[in-house]
């Protein structure tokens, strides 16, 4: 019983770094045309640079995997920023999917665009 909440436990261990790699996502998430890959090794390197004992990356540092994975979960929120406030700039394709499904429902519920 106690092994899945050994995640949980590395998680709240490490919830700052969570937290930066989360404002570093949301930040590069705004910008449009820098996708995951880019926020990954921003906030890999941000884990790095603030670790105590570098030598342990690279051979499984649970660190190493915490701080990109909760900059790119960030950065899908930050891509929806631009796509809000102008809505020809796309960021992602996630985003992209995202605004067409929303343009279906208000175009679908409008009873300007009603069928006969």
């Amino acid at each position: 019983m106690k092994v899945p909440l050994l995640g949980i436990r590395d998680w709240w261990a490490n919830k700052w770094l969570s937290a930066r790699c989360s404002i570093i996502g949301v930040v590069v998430g705004v910008i449009p045309g820098l996708g995951g890959s880019v926020v990954d090794w921003i906030a890999y390197g941000h884990a790095v640079q603030t670790s105590q004992d570098k030598s342990k990356f690279g051979s499984g540092d649970i660190r190493g995997v915490i701080g990109p994975e909760s900059s790119n979960n960030a950065k899908e929120g930050g891509g929806l920023v631009p796509t809000l406030l102008t809505l020809p700039v796309h960021v992602d394709a996630d985003v992209d999917a995202l605004w067409c499904c929303s343009r279906l429902v208000v175009v679908g519920h409008s009873s300007h665009y009603s069928a006969m």
